[in-house]
């Protein structure tokens, strides 16, 4: 059961902008959960994935499907995309630089949509999370994230 004051203040901040509010919420949980996803998911698997390959030369399935697309560098090509799933998802999900997090995710998303096709997989999930980020380069990091408390907190204290 919620605490009676968490109830009658979340009643006070939606009764005096309901859509500000609750849109607000949404844009919240949907940067946080699809941020965490590609973080766990995608960059730390592959990051695991991708040390094992330089420690033990442990087969990396990435390296060889970027070498089937034909990239330069397949091994450095492998750990760029790795790498901005591995940093960029957070920093999107704490709504941190968000606009340029989303942008860098959408390139490297981008590319997984038509190695999922080359290789004869459904690129369905690629394809959703380059429409959020593609969405999230246009919202930004909404009313709860780092970019609104640092920098939009700056601007009004400026006016």
């Amino acid at each position: 059961m919620a605490h009676p004051f968490m109830l009658a203040t979340l009643k006070k901040s939606v009764a005096a902008d309901p859509s500000s509010t609750l849109s607000s919420w949404g844009h919240l949980i949907l940067r946080v959960s699809v941020g965490l996803m590609i973080f766990y998911i995608h960059g730390w698997h592959k990051l695991e994935g991708g040390i094992a390959y330089l420690q033990n030369g442990t087969p990396w399935r990435l390296v060889e499907e970027v070498a089937g697309m034909h990239f330069p560098s397949p091994v450095a090509s492998a750990f760029a995309a790795t790498i901005v799933q591995f940093v960029c998802a957070p920093l999107l999900a704490l709504g941190l630089l968000t606009q340029l997090n989303a942008a860098m995710l959408t390139g490297t998303l981008s590319v997984a949509i038509l190695q999922n096709i080359l290789a004869g997989r459904d690129p369905q999930l690629a394809i959703l999370y380059v429409l959020v980020m593609g969405s999230m380069i246009f919202l930004g990091g909404g009313r709860f994230s780092l970019d609104a408390r640092l920098f939009h907190a700056g601007i009004a204290r400026l006016s």
